[in-house]
């Protein structure tokens, strides 16, 4: 995907433009990985995204690494992101992803540390589908019990249900 679309997706998704300054770049990473996760797991673009479990090593996040090969190349570039009014959404993608972005962005900027907050529902649902189901014993030790509550009940793929668990179990670090 191009990645000027994929600005313009995070555009109608947060409702604002990325700031890809060094001081923002790990912020920057979560909002566009989770974002990308999410989309995805609604299957409205970046179908053709695959995502690890973990990214990185202790940001547990799940990642595409085509995204964040992206996203280190366009930062490298230094920060002179301009919006580009060329770039246009089909409609019905557009709404798609500004009415999933609003849902999100409601129940996350009402905590602390919303960019936190994203990290952790993603982080819930790519383990509870993801790892959990093809987990060996050890594996599944090393999950947290905050974490193993919080995945064991919730069924469905209903982000803003993982949003409230995650409130729910993480909301005095957020």
């Amino acid at each position: 995907m191009n990645e000027k679309i994929i600005y313009k997706v995070y555009q109608e998704f947060y409702g604002k433009s990325p700031d890809f300054s060094e001081e923002n770049f790990e912020n920057l990473t979560i909002e566009m990985q989770a974002m990308a996760y999410i989309l995805s797991q609604k299957g409205v673009l970046f179908s053709s995204y695959t995502f690890v479990a973990e990214g990185y090593v202790g940001l547990k996040l799940p990642m595409s690494m085509e995204l964040q090969d992206m996203l280190v190349t366009r930062r490298n570039k230094g920060n002179e992101y301009s919006n580009d009014e060329s770039i246009k959404l089909q409609e019905s993608v557009r709404k798609k992803v500004a009415l999933i972005g609003k849902i999100v962005r409601e129940k996350i900027e009402v905590t602390k540390n919303p960019v936190e907050m994203l990290r952790q529902i993603v982080y819930i649902n790519i383990v509870k589908n993801r790892v959990l189901p093809n987990a060996k014993e050890d594996e599944i030790a090393n999950i947290s019990a905050c974490e193993k509550c919080a995945i064991a009940g919730e069924e469905s793929l209903d982000f803003a249900l993982q949003i409230e668990l995650a409130k729910t179990n993480y909301g005095k670090n957020i």
